[in-house]
């Protein structure tokens, strides 16, 4: 019996392993696309932010711990991939100053922040349009020497008169592989008008760099030390991060440094014009170069590399999920 104007309420428990409900301000569809172009936005933001810091405070890597740092972005990127493709499948939105996140989001969101932030440190010092921090300085006399994987010997004095593109890389090396199609464009074009191409190969396995040669023959030498020992040229000049491409005029000093993509062909048509060959300061392409180089890495990684970044990035997933993961606090039921 209850009290007159009094109405009887039953409190359920609230179950502290259910989330929090969210309010469907929006579901799924136009929804999860704003969703997701906001948490693209904020990790932009941020990657951009720690790319000026770190171009500012961080010496470009060493060549030694580039395959680590390729397998942590990579790792990086397919946890932001997964959790931007769970946001555009059915993601809910609510105001930006409101939002919470739903279990199994968490992951999603730390992964989607986490590889933006890698893009940029790594665009810091592999991407950078200026020219200040690189190694190797327009006007500097080079001098280049060393056994070819053919074993014969090749130097720089022997082309005295023509214009020297010089590609420090690797095959293990996916920004470098991206590069590969613009050097031979340039060499196809340009080569009867004087223009030379010579590789410097900092592959740990002379056995790799042969069958990819054999796969895919090329028509210059190819500068190689031998198995595991380190390049004495990229160590002579300070080459810490490939590819680094070199542009060498016919006086032997160095006409361009550090050029990419189309600048490869029209840094060494400047070359051999012999004309001072300058770059866009913010080309549109050094902001796509990024993109390229996460399509050339997936699509040239081998499987093994796939799983186990797969596997690394669904633990990571798990891990941030749980630590993140937001719960109602425990209402004792009366």
């Amino acid at each position: 019996m209850t009290e007159p104007g009094f109405q009887s309420t039953t409190i359920e428990p609230v179950n502290p392993t259910q989330d929090p409900p969210l309010a469907p301000v929006y579901s799924g569809g136009r929804g999860a696309f704003i969703y997701a172009a906001f948490l693209f936005g904020v990790g932009t933001a941020v990657a951009l932010a720690m790319s000026l810091l770190l171009s500012l405070l961080v010496p470009i890597p060493s060549i030694a711990g580039t395959f680590f740092l390729r397998l942590i972005l990579f790792v990086t990127i397919v946890a932001a991939i997964s959790g931007l493709a769970r946001y555009l499948a059915g993601a809910r939105f609510q105001k930006l100053w409101e939002l919470r996140l739903q279990r199994g989001d968490a992951g999603g969101l730390a992964g989607l922040i986490l590889g933006l932030i890698a893009v940029g440190a790594w665009t810091s010092s592999h991407w950078s349009p200026g020219s200040e921090s690189s190694p190797i300085q327009v006007g500097q006399a080079m001098e280049i020497a060393g056994p070819t994987i053919a074993g014969e010997k090749w130097q720089l004095s022997d082309y005295s008169g023509k214009v020297v593109l010089v590609d420090f890389w690797a095959t293990w090396c996916g920004p470098c592989l991206a590069e590969l199609p613009h050097v031979a464009a340039a060499y196809d074009r340009l080569h009867d008008r004087g223009l030379e191409v010579v590789g410097v190969s900092l592959d740990r396995s002379g056995r790799d760099l042969r069958s990819f040669l054999d796969d895919h023959p090329e028509p210059w030498d190819q500068i190689y030390f031998g198995d595991k020992s380190e390049n004495p040229i990229a160590e002579k000049y300070g080459i810490q991060g490939i590819p680094f491409l070199v542009v060498i005029g016919r006086d032997g000093r160095v006409a361009a440094a550090d050029v990419r993509g189309p600048e490869v062909e029209a840094a060494c048509e400047a070359a051999l014009q012999g004309q001072t060959w300058k770059r866009d300061p913010w080309p549109i392409s050094a902001w796509l170069k990024p993109l390229a180089w996460v399509t050339t890495a997936v699509l040239l990684s081998p499987p093994w590399l796939l799983a186990v970044t797969l596997l690394a990035a669904a633990i990571v997933g798990a891990v941030l999920e749980s630590r993140l993961r937001k719960r109602p606090a425990d209402v004792p039921a009366l």
